[in-house]
């Protein structure tokens, strides 16, 4: 299978046949999707961040342009509860920075059938 790289930041992207909204969280069935397995970032709110920053690193450092948004936990070190990434921050603003930062995505249960949520 080949990966396309867009290198502009158009509104949206089409191949001919789908229209890509870059600001949405819909998941590409013809990009690769990497997930967090742990449980929910663990430590201080910054080394949460450090933590979080090394894994967008990793995933585009191995071309992987889109992230699993409910693998993506905060842990709340006073409850002991780990919080979406998406009520802490807004991810469709995040999405129009693809292809510079991977797009974080819902979860498709055809697309994403390996995943255990």
């Amino acid at each position: 299978q080949t990966y396309q790289i867009y290198r502009d930041l158009p509104e949206s992207i089409t191949d001919g046949s789908n229209v890509l909204n870059l600001s949405s969280t819909d998941p590409d069935p013809t990009l690769r999707t990497i997930a967090l397995t742990e449980a929910y970032l663990r430590g201080g709110f910054r080394n949460q961040a450090m933590r979080f920053t090394a894994f967008v690193m990793q995933a585009r450092d191995m071309n992987i342009s889109q992230i699993l948004l409910p693998s993506i936990r905060w842990g709340d070190r006073d409850a002991w509860r780990a919080v979406p990434h998406e009520e802490l921050f807004d991810v469709e603003h995040w999405n129009t920075y693809y292809p510079r930062l991977p797009r974080l995505v819902t979860y498709d249960p055809k697309q994403h059938y390996q995943w255990d949520a």
